[in-house]
């Protein structure tokens, strides 16, 4: 990963897993597995299932994923 220019190595076998992590891969599975095809406006088609939502403590942890480009 590079941030700012410089080369960051992540060690994953070492890696923090924290509850959001665990929570948002936990919510990517159940949209794989069960999510329904949808047509949208731009032309690329989403899988998507209604109504989730979860919060986290903000105080513990930022929730900046290692799956999500994040600038």
């Amino acid at each position: 990963m590079i941030i700012n220019g410089e080369e960051y190595n992540i060690n994953r076998s070492t890696a923090k897993v924290t509850e959001w992590d665990e929570i948002y891969c936990k919510v990517l599975k159940e949209i794989i597995d069960m999510g329904e095809l949808c047509e949208n406006r731009t032309g690329v088609d989403t899988l998507s299932i209604p109504n989730v939502s979860f919060s986290i403590d903000c105080k513990k942890y930022f929730p900046i994923l290692e799956t999500k480009k994040v600038f």
